[in-house]
């Protein structure tokens, strides 16, 4: 089962249309704990792996809260049976202190699996080859494209939201 989340509800509808079963739109001021709570209500059930394609502590602290409840008296309950991967794509660095904290704390490090992807640049020329040569279609996730002159515009559907990827042509 594919899951998704997000803070602009048209992403989360734009990733159900194409395979995501469900999705989760995240409101403001919404604590990691009451996001995850959502998330594994919506699943019916437990999730295997996360994966974070943003690498802000907030969202980390969320994948985690999928994999355990936490109790006021600071202690975590394991939620499902299974052991958990929870895989971080992006921006991890910039938020490692506070992760490792979250990993560290009551053991949670013994239950699930911490696996950044910090080899992103290695990952790029294989992945032009792959679009290239048509192996992977990634033409549907560009929703809007403009051309130079219309940069404003893009930029200004942008910062409202709209959209999913952007090609701005030179």
């Amino acid at each position: 089962m594919c899951h998704t989340l997000d803070v602009v509800e048209d992403k989360v509808e734009f990733a159900k249309k194409h395979g995501a079963d469900c999705g989760v739109v995240v409101r403001r001021g919404e604590s990691p704990t009451q996001i995850s709570d959502r998330v594994v209500q919506e699943l019916g059930g437990m999730a295997d792996v996360s994966i974070d394609c943003c690498g802000i502590s907030s969202s980390i602290e969320t994948l985690v809260n999928v994999f355990f409840t936490f109790f006021n008296s600071g202690h975590y309950s394991w939620r499902c049976s299974n052991f958990g991967w929870v895989i971080v794509s992006g921006g991890f660095h910039l938020h490692l202190k506070h992760c490792l904290e979250v990993f560290g704390s009551q053991g949670i490090h013994k239950y699930l699996q911490l696996v950044s992807s910090c080899d992103l640049f290695c990952s790029y020329p294989k992945a032009i080859d792959l679009i290239q040569s048509g192996k992977i279609d990634v033409s549907f996730l560009i929703t809007h494209r403009y051309s130079i002159d219309q940069y404003q515009k893009a930029f200004d559907n942008l910062s409202a939201g709209i959209g999913f990827k952007t090609v701005i042509n030179l």
